[in-house]
């Protein structure tokens, strides 16, 4: 009797291997294609007229989106709010500069007062020190922006600028935000949208799969049907990706001979949650093992009760004034401590 064995493992080999050719040249096809791009997003206005509070958000093709109110021409900056401040590429004599690169809580082009912003507070407060240095603080924070977009604004305007202080202002966009920066053609700067905690794919979490185009494809299309809307948690980028471009940034401070700091800001919610713990933990971690100075606001905003930091009730992501007071202090503190501001700056 003829054993049925060995027909049904070619049956089943013949499937993989068709499977296995499909998903190959769906990939192909994608790449070919450039159906995992994205081009055009909810989260920001295509339109140069189009207000977002008063701030105007501008797309960028190397970065993602930009913010109409910071304009560059050749080695020139200048920031439109209130009174325009302009920047020159080369710093002044006796200047100790400092770029902050952040998100909305930092971003100073909103409807809140600048003068409440923990970077403007610091930028005064050195200011009154008795010392021959000026200190200068050029804020270019957009919303929404993660340590990708970071990276790569850092990398298309202010590469060859002249900084004594890189210092990110961190919120937890990396792990909720919508955006990874990725060189996936090898030519051109673009973002795509992952997906990390997709039913059935946490398996393949650290592999080259969801790297895929065919993934990121799969993801975009998802993301426009209200499956993903539900649930911002499902969306973000993998940390090994944070971690490669806060390690860029870093080699780019030392090969220009600056210092690198990190405040990081956490969320204003109930910080007994396992997830938020779990979060700032390997930040930290992460952070460490870079040896990159940093600092965390999480337990200086729970002393505060994270409620009365709240602009609103409703506002989880934006601390008041009182909350960037605090961050203020902390990040003077801090500067000061680990010898990152000049000799000559005292610490009150």
């Amino acid at each position: 009797m003829k054993s049925k064995l060995g027909p049904a493992v070619l049956k089943i080999s013949l499937a993989l291997l068709s499977l296995v050719l499909c998903l190959v040249l769906a990939e192909l096809t994608i790449r070919f294609f450039s159906l995992d791009q994205v081009i055009e997003e909810e989260m920001h206005n295509t339109s140069e007229n189009a207000d977002y509070g008063n701030r105007v958000r501008i797309d960028d093709p190397d970065i993602g989106w930009f913010l109409k109110g910071y304009d560059f021409s050749g080695d020139r900056l200048v920031i439109n709010f209130e009174k325009p401040r302009i920047f020159e590429r080369k710093k002044p004599n006796n200047t100790f500069r400092i770029l902050v690169l952040g998100d909305s809580v930092a971003e100073v082009w909103t409807t809140w007062d600048p003068d409440q912003k923990f970077s403007r507070m610091l930028e005064n407060d050195l200011n009154k020190k008795q010392d021959s240095i000026r200190y200068e603080i050029i804020n270019v924070s957009v919303g929404s922006y993660n340590t990708a977009h970071r990276a790569a604004l850092l990398r298309k305007w202010f590469y060859d600028w002249d900084f004594d202080l890189i210092l990110v202002q961190h919120s937890l966009h990396d792990d909720l935000g919508s955006y990874h920066y990725d060189r996936t053609d090898g030519k051109k700067d673009i973002f795509v949208r992952y997906s990390r905690d997709i039913r059935g794919l946490k398996f393949f979490k650290d592999s080259k799969l969801l790297n895929s185009a065919l993934i990121r494809f799969v993801n975009l299309r998802l993301f426009n049907t209200e499956y993903f809307k539900e649930s911002a948690g499902i969306i973000g980028f993998y940390p090994n990706k944070q971690r490669q471009h806060y390690e860029w940034i870093k080699n780019h401070c030392h090969s220009r001979q600056m210092k690198l700091f990190v405040l990081i800001f956490p969320y204003l919610l109930d910080y007994s949650k396992h997830d938020l713990l779990i979060k700032h933990e390997r930040l930290d971690q992460m952070l460490n093992d870079l040896n990159i100075p940093h600092y965390d606001l999480y337990d200086d905003f729970m002393k505060a009760r994270y409620e009365t930091l709240q602009g609103n009730p409703e506002d989880f992501c934006h601390p008041n004034f009182k909350g960037h007071l605090i961050a203020m202090r902390k990040l003077r503190e801090q500067l000061y401590n680990k010898h990152i501001l000049p000799q000559t700056t005292k610490n009150p």
